[in-house]
């Protein structure tokens, strides 16, 4: 079932996010037009995603305080040292997605409320600061799961059938202990990289919010129109991590802390939340905006339309009416009149 999940995942991320990029590309709105840089840098931060999901098809257990990281995917056959280097890259594919948001924010503050261009350098330090801070976490998150799991992995066979693969092993690459300092390291590095980005998030909501509502007059209404749809838009891209990434993490530290408990199968299918933020923030970008909205509506109306129409043979072919010069002659008003003559000569005579 987790694996169908991730499947079904990646298809819908794969279509809208393609589908949310040409949008992009291609709006005649001005007002969008400078904003489809950001546009597209989330969908290809949420394709490089979703590849890596598809790919490793990651599973975090936890049973009875201990986590498991469990490759999935087309990986798990391998030796578990590389099996958690494919892990670790979706670790990095995961935060990067997740603390890269706040660019998007910052971008369009500085751009809207600023009233100042972005420059691509600028957008671009910001993601190396993105990048560096989620691959501090993943060389922590090699140490701690890797490193100093290696000890505990063999208790991975205690897990459920459901865990297993099909020649009953489980292919555990990390394992985490609760409460150690190596688990008290992963929880705190989380909570920083969450709140850090959340708190810029909220601080750049909030001033768009202020600068759009108070200066309603100061732009067209269109204008304010499309910024209400961006407002919109990005607030849906801020929350789809913060409940399949953040909240599923905030489960599985809970899940750790109460080790009495065996949270196996709830943690499972919490993990499967993963799996569908790349489909999520596409569908929010093609659906949320009015312009992208109408402008995939108005692509499908003209391909119905054109396959709806007949082609010239079925509607121009006269031949089997008396008097047609050839069967491929219309049926025009200067004609009227020589169709009618040979149909009824009685009348013509009159």
């Amino acid at each position: 079932m987790h694996a169908i999940n991730d499947d079904i995942a990646a298809v819908f991320g794969l279509v809208f996010n393609i589908l949310a990029t040409w949008l992009a590309l291609h709006t005649r709105v001005p007002e969008l037009r400078e904003y489809r840089r950001i546009t597209c840098q989330m969908c290809f931060i949420d394709l490089f995603l979703l590849v890596c999901t598809f790919a490793v098809k990651p599973l975090k257990i936890v049973q009875f305080g201990n986590e498991y990281l469990i490759v999935n995917g087309y990986f798990r056959k391998i030796h578990a040292h590389y099996g958690y280097a494919a892990f670790t890259v979706w670790f990095f594919a995961l935060f990067f997605s997740i603390t890269s948001v706040p660019v998007v924010f910052v971008f369009r503050c500085v751009r809207l409320c600023y009233n100042r261009s972005f420059a691509m350098k600028h957008q671009m330090i910001l993601l190396a600061v993105s990048a560096l801070a989620s691959l501090a976490f993943c060389v922590l998150a090699y140490w701690v799961y890797y490193i100093n799991g290696q000890e505990g992995l063999y208790l991975a066979e205690a897990l459920p059938a459901y865990a297993h693969d099909d020649d009953g092993q489980v292919r555990a690459c990390g394992m985490l202990f609760p409460r150690t300092i190596y688990s008290y390291s992963i929880v705190t590095s989380v909570t920083f990289l969450s709140v850090g980005s959340y708190s810029i998030i909220i601080f750049c909501s909030l001033r768009i919010y202020w600068h759009v509502k108070t200066a309603p007059k100061a732009i067209s209404k269109r204008a304010h129109d499309v910024q209400k749809q961006l407002n919109r838009l990005l607030t849906i891209h801020a929350t789809i991590p913060l409940f399949s990434a953040v909240m599923p993490s905030t489960v599985l530290v809970v899940a750790m802390t109460f080790d009495t408990v065996d949270f196996t199968k709830f943690t499972v299918l919490v993990t499967m939340f993963f799996s569908w933020i790349p489909a999520g923030n596409a569908m929010s970008v093609v659906f949320f905006v009015k312009a992208y909205r109408q402008q995939l509506l108005s692509m499908i109306c003209r391909v119905c339309k054109r396959r709806r129409i007949p082609s010239n043979n079925s509607v121009t072919n006269w031949g089997a009416i008396p008097g047609s010069a050839s069967p491929g002659r219309r049926m025009t008003l200067a004609n009227l009149p020589t169709i009618s003559q040979s149909m009824y000569p009685t009348m013509s005579s009159k």
